[in-house]
């Protein structure tokens, strides 16, 4: 585990924690554990130092947990995923799921999740803004043995996938925007980027990138430019990221699966709604 890795679990619970402790746990000197806290701003964490006490992070994390996501999967969901990957910092969960396709031979079935993105990408190249783990940032790889043809529509599809996860949140006003916006009072909840990578005739490995804004507040969010707005901010549900997480996969693994037999006609009506 990297030093970065080690002080963002062991500091999410929002408590103190003693240089010495740090230390001990990196196996580093006091100094060399100043030097590694010091690299949490590069992801936003702001922490403060209190002599006798340690240090802790200005606000608790709700970190995804592999055990945790897995424990929630649906188990024919969990039969059919190959691997569930969760990272604190990638440049692009899209970008690392295409590399993984691209060492692919054979069929895939992969989520990827990750904390902070260095570098989301939203439609037409749009950077997606989205704090250190308070939303959730997706991707599921999967093949469509039937290649290019068989895409059409997918974009839609998913977003059907997505409201039908959001739905025990109790999200009033729920809307799918063409092509690939989820909005909320006409403010953007969430998005979808699909990227492809394969042989126009042949098969192909589809990548499903998905942004979601979950806890996120309006003081986190100053640079965005446009209307938006966060799950947080629209129901009074109690929100576990670890539990929408999963309820995205099971909605995804065999709702994927479902397009790619039936097309986009398995979902024409509950889209149009």
């Amino acid at each position: 585990m990297q030093p970065i890795d080690y002080l963002i679990r062991t500091l999410a619970d929002g408590e103190f924690h003693s240089g010495v402790e740090l230390g001990e746990g990196l196996q580093v000197s006091r100094t060399a554990v100043w030097k590694s806290l010091d690299k949490l701003k590069d992801l936003g964490l702001e922490f403060e130092s209190v002599k006798g006490k340690g240090y802790r992070l200005l606000e608790p994390l709700d970190l995804l947990s592999p055990e945790r996501l897995k424990s929630a999967l649906e188990p024919g969901t969990l039969a059919r995923l190959q691997g569930l990957e969760v990272f604190n910092s990638l440049e692009s969960t899209n970008e690392w799921m295409l590399s993984l396709a691209k060492e692919t031979s054979g069929d895939l079935c992969h989520v990827c999740l990750a904390e902070f993105q260095k570098a989301g990408r939203g439609r037409r190249g749009r950077n997606w803004l989205s704090p250190f783990g308070k939303n959730l940032c997706l991707s599921f790889g999967y093949t469509f043995r039937e290649g290019f043809a068989a895409l059409e529509g997918l974009s839609l599809a998913v977003g059907v996938m997505v409201t039908q996860a959001l739905e025990p949140y109790g999200v009033g006003s729920l809307q799918l925007k063409w092509p690939n916006d989820i909005w909320v009072r006409k403010r953007k909840l969430g998005g979808i980027l699909i990227e492809v990578h394969g042989e126009q005739g042949g098969p192909c490995h589809v990548v499903i990138g998905i942004g979601l804004n979950v806890l996120m507040r309006s003081e986190e969010a100053t640079e965005i430019e446009q209307d938006w707005t966060s799950l947080v901010q629209e129901t009074k549900v109690p929100i576990s990221r670890n539990s929408l997480a999963a309820a995205l996969i099971n909605a995804l693994v065999p709702g994927v699966a479902l397009f790619e037999r039936e097309g986009f006609g398995a979902y024409r009506e509950r889209w149009q709604e």
